[in-house]
Formats: C-alpha cells, sequence, structure tokens
C-alpha cells in the first residue's frame, strides 16, 4: 500500500499533497493541526471531502491514481509531532470516527 508522502509544511503557507489511491472512490482527510488528538472539521482539519480522481477541482489529471490536495496550513499550526488520517471508500461524506468495511484508512505520523 502506497502511503502519503508529506511535504515540508509550514505555517500560513500552501502544501500540496498527492495522495495515491486504487480504483473508484472518495477521499476524505483530516490533519490534527492544533495537535489535540482528535480531528476535527470545526478547526478546518478536515482537508479533503469527497474528492475524486476524476480530474476535477484540485486533481490535475482523471484515472491516474494520485488524487492532489492543496492544504492551507494555519498560521497557529502545532509545530510539535502530531497526525494526519486519510480515508478512502466506496461510500461519500463518512466522518472521521466511522470505519465501514468498505473503507481504507490510514493514520500518518507527521
Amino acid at each position: 500500500e502506497d502511503a502519503v508522502v508529506f511535504p515540508v509544511m509550514t505555517q500560513g503557507v500552501i502544501s500540496t499533497l498527492n495522495v495515491p489511491v486504487t480504483g473508484a472512490g472518495y477521499l476524505q482527510a483530516w490533519i490534527d493541526f492544533n495537535g489535540d488528538g482528535v480531528f476535527e472539521g470545526s478547526f478546518g482539519e478536515n482537508i479533503a471531502s469527497d474528492l475524486r480522481d476524476d480530474g476535477t477541482g484540485f486533481d490535475d489529471v482523471a484515472g491516474d491514481g494520485v488524487i492532489q490536495i492543496d492544504v492551507s496550513v494555519p498560521s497557529d499550526a502545532t509545530t510539535s509531532t502530531t497526525f494526519a488520517r486519510f480515508r478512502y471508500s466506496s461510500e461519500a461524506g463518512l466522518p472521521s470516527p466511522v470505519l465501514p468495511s468498505t473503507a481504507r484508512s490510514r493514520i500518518t505520523r507527521l
């Protein structure tokens, strides 16, 4: 399984993540920017909602197995170790804590 490779992420700067995916599905992603151990949508930590490998939005090329996400790193983001969560599923609109059988989920240490 391919992993997301993170570029250097700087407070107040937009960084682009290339997320490898396989097959048709919907990508959900979160980064725990404030380092509190919770992936919260209300604090801008939900960086991807129902993104597809279809060439629309930030995705550059349809069907190439990579979804691009432009991430605006908050100016007050933690500079300590934190985590990101990526979910790729045949189901759209999945919240962070739910893990249905058709979803692939990965938590990555940053």
